[in-house]
């Protein structure tokens, strides 16, 4: 199932895949088609898409759409106009799924606070760095490409993150919370 929003409408469509052996990438590839139309004819509004799993039989239609649904919250609150499909939302739907909104904001707070109240004093972009450089996979280089900043500023930053939040960046498991406190910021604070 697919579900497509624009603004308030909602419309759901149901499609088979025309290759049998490949059904992700072409409801994928026919859902981009699909955003990218909906962006000419609508040029203002803001779409938002999201897939189920692919539904071979007539009883898992019903899945498929929640598994859409839900995608589609997500492809909302990370306001992306790149369609989601639910099995590639991994950590996201873990995230979604805890009851316990009041623990996720805890473990957000306690991993980031030193970091966001630094970049609200200090008028940093600590923070932003941080995002920078989980999304380049933490190679620094690119980093500093994608920031617009010299190498060793962004060395800088990276020293003053480790200070500051008292953390040691080169671990895994420092890197792992890190970017699990991101995504809970990004999820629990867009409507």
């Amino acid at each position: 199932a697919l579900v497509w929003q624009r603004e308030r409408e909602e419309e759901v469509l149901v499609f088979m895949a025309p290759d049998p052996q490949n059904p992700i990438d072409n409801s994928m590839s026919l859902a981009q088609a699909f955003s990218q139309e909906a962006q000419k004819q609508y040029p203002q509004a803001r779409v938002a898409i999201g897939l189920g799993q692919v539904a071979r039989e007539i009883s898992a239609w019903r899945t498929s759409y929640r598994d859409a649904v839900q995608a589609l919250d997500l492809a909302r609150r990370l306001q992306t106009d790149t369609p989601l499909f639910i099995g590639d939302l991994g950590v996201y739907q873990l995230i979604l799924s805890l009851s316990d909104r009041e623990k996720l904001l805890e473990f957000r707070d306690r991993t980031l606070g030193p970091l966001l109240e630094y970049d609200h004093r200090q008028h940093a972009d600590l923070i932003k760095t941080l995002e920078a450089f989980f999304a380049c996979h933490g190679n620094l280089s690119q980093t500093a490409e994608m920031l617009i900043v010299h190498r060793n500023t962004l060395l800088y930053r990276m020293n003053r993150i480790n200070e500051i939040a008292q953390i040691d960046l080169n671990r895994p498991e420092t890197r792992l919370a890190l970017h699990l406190a991101l995504t809970i910021r990004r999820l629990l604070t867009m409507k």
